[in-house]
């Protein structure tokens, strides 16, 4: 050991000269004793890559040699690189290229750019590399297809500031398994082509603004496990066949604006541990498809627009030690309580759960009204009559209704059914053919659909043609709340509408400001609908509104309910207003 230590002394003063004296200026100096395999490599060392100079001096020294006097073949031993996190600045440089047994490339966590002239062409040079990790530096523009040319078994890309969109060449990597790219700027949707990658485990696209919906062909991957496409703006469903995705481990589509149902095939996915889509326009019920699923240990529905109850199979994975999750829907329930108990109330905020300590809503009409006062003969939808109210606890987030079809309309006593038509296409209509004083109103009753059992979830109310007592309110309405209207002025008129001003993505509502006219069917659209989304129209409405705008569903409403028309202007022509 005392005879080697000189050496390394000694490798370890030439490794700092020649970091010092081959600097950028002098890199193609000739240094005596210097091998030609030497002078190509630090050749190939440009402003910006010296940090590979730095660290491949570094393995030499272990081995008792130096950049100056390698040959050929010295630098075969290297299969790893690396470096995460070091706090490098500069690119990868050409000289990359000698690392010809080069399998595992580690940059991230450093403040690496994508060079003068991008990514050097030896890197796609390296037949062996198979792993690399350039996440979290400062590259920037497309992705670079040249890395199909590789033999690539993970590639990740995540946290820089990519953008275009998903090259197709990537989906061209036979032996890739784990592929990353989230946290850039990708545009562009999801492309199905990802379904060629038969042997991904891992895909992970979240924090983009990739929009469109998630491909069908995407469940043909029944290799993939990980399945992570949150904060992407997603639209559109889930695809009814993600059931075929039998090995899949973990689902994360959070925080996008999915629509549609929870797909009942979810139920064939028995390896899930984790199903997260939080945040997004789901509505339906919760089916009742957790039975064979014991791995589970998450469940995260929060921010959607479900309703219903807690299913027996996804409460029985609870009571195993699945966490659940379920905040801000429209759902009830005595299991919705019990995992709230259990729990805490985060997880059960703004729901309609009876019993809870938990802030939630209860349905009412509008200040709580015992009657309405109706036009003889002529159709009226109470739907528009419907509020939510806070019913435990306090907010001051408002609590839309929903549309129409997913709430029951019925008389309350079926004796009284024959005295009142109701019809449901289009609202929650209801017409009286006879007179009917206040004193013998009908009783009529709307409910959350699916919300069985639930008096936070149902109001109870009279109609009649007849003129509500005088008075303060509570006099001769028996205790209750009463809509007093005068004889002559019929309550039909009146329209009880949601919020439509939801502001811009600051939260301000700009006011001050002129309305475009997308912004004035969309205010239509939420006044006449509710709060429901709209997708996007499958063909311009106007010449000047393209089907990819993201307002060219509310203007296609528009202007097939007579909302909006065209007119002609001398300047420029057809123009809608």
């Amino acid at each position: 050991m005392k005879k080697t230590r000189p050496n390394r002394v000694l490798a370890c003063l030439l490794a700092l000269f020649m970091f010092l004296t081959l600097a950028p200026a002098a890199a193609h100096a000739t240094v005596v004793g210097q091998t030609d395999f030497a002078r190509s490599f630090i050749s190939a060392i440009d402003p910006g890559g010296e940090w590979l100079l730095v660290e491949v001096e570094r393995l030499l020294n272990a081995r008792q040699k130096t950049v100056a006097t390698m040959r050929e073949g010295d630098l075969d031993f290297i299969t790893s690189i690396g470096l995460a996190g070091r706090g490098i600045h500069g690119h990868i440089p050409p000289a990359i290229g000698h690392l010809r047994n080069l399998e595992h490339l580690f940059l991230s966590g450093n403040n690496l750019t994508n060079g003068p002239s991008g990514l050097p062409n030896q890197l796609f040079s390296l037949s062996n590399l198979r792993n690399i990790d350039l996440s979290n530096n400062l590259y920037t523009g497309p992705i670079d297809s040249r890395f199909s040319q590789l033999p690539l078994e993970v590639l990740r890309l995540s946290g820089n500031d990519h953008t275009g969109g998903i090259p197709v060449a990537l989906t061209q990597i036979p032996t890739l398994r784990m592929l990353d790219l989230s946290d850039n700027r990708l545009t562009g949707g999801v492309i199905p082509e990802l379904a060629n990658l038969n042997n991904l485990r891992y895909l992970e696209l979240s924090r983009n603004p990739l929009g469109g919906s998630i491909p069908a062909e995407l469940t043909t991957m029944t290799n993939l496990e990980v399945l992570a496409i949150w904060s992407a703006e997603l639209t559109g469903e889930i695809p009814a066949t993600i059931g075929n995705m039998t090995a899949l481990q973990y689902i994360d589509l959070g925080i996008n604006r999915l629509t549609g149902e929870i797909p009942v095939s979810i139920g064939n996915l028995i390896r899930l541990r984790e199903l997260t889509i939080s945040f997004n326009r789901i509505t339906g019920t919760v089916p009742d498809i957790f039975q064979n699923m014991n791995r589970l240990e998450e469940v995260h529905i929060d921010e959607n627009y479900l309703r219903g109850h807690i299913p027996q199979s996804l409460f029985d994975r609870f009571l195993g030690g699945t966490e659940v999750t379920f905040s801000w829907n429209y759902m009830t329930g005595p299991n919705a309580l019990a995992i709230e108990q259990e729990l805490g109330i985060r997880v059960s905020h703004g729901n309609f759960v009876d019993g809870s300590s938990a802030q939630q809503f209860r349905l009412t009409t509008i200040r709580d009204i015992q009657y309405i006062r109706v036009a003889q003969g002529e159709f009226v939808d109470l739907w528009r009559y419907l509020e939510n109210v806070v019913a435990t606890g306090s907010t001051l987030d408002p609590k839309p209704m929903r549309p129409y079809n997913e709430y029951v309309i019925f008389v309350t006593n079926p004796a009284d059914a024959s005295r009142v038509e109701i019809h449901t296409n289009g609202g929650l209509f209801v017409r009286l053919s006879e007179e009917v004083l206040w004193e013998n109103a009908i009783s009529i009753t709307i409910k959350i659909r699916n919300n069985y059992d639930s008096e936070f979830s149902r109001v109870t109310f009279g109609i009649g043609t007849g003129p509500g007592p005088t008075g303060p309110p509570g006099v001769g309405g028996g205790g209750g709340i009463v809509e007093v209207t005068p004889p002559d002025v019929p309550l039909v008129g009146i329209i009880h509408h949601m919020p439509y001003l939801v502001g811009y993505p600051d939260g301000e509502i700009k006011g001050d400001r002129n309305i475009s006219r997308e912004e004035a069917a969309v205010i239509l659209f939420r006044i006449r609908e509710g709060m429901v989304p709209r997708e996007p129209a499958s063909e311009a409405p106007f010449f000047d509104v393209s089907a990819t705008r993201w307002s060219s569903g509310y203007i296609e409403y528009a202007k097939v309910n007579g909302l909006l028309q065209v007119t002609r202007t001398e300047a420029s022509g057809r123009r809608t207003r």
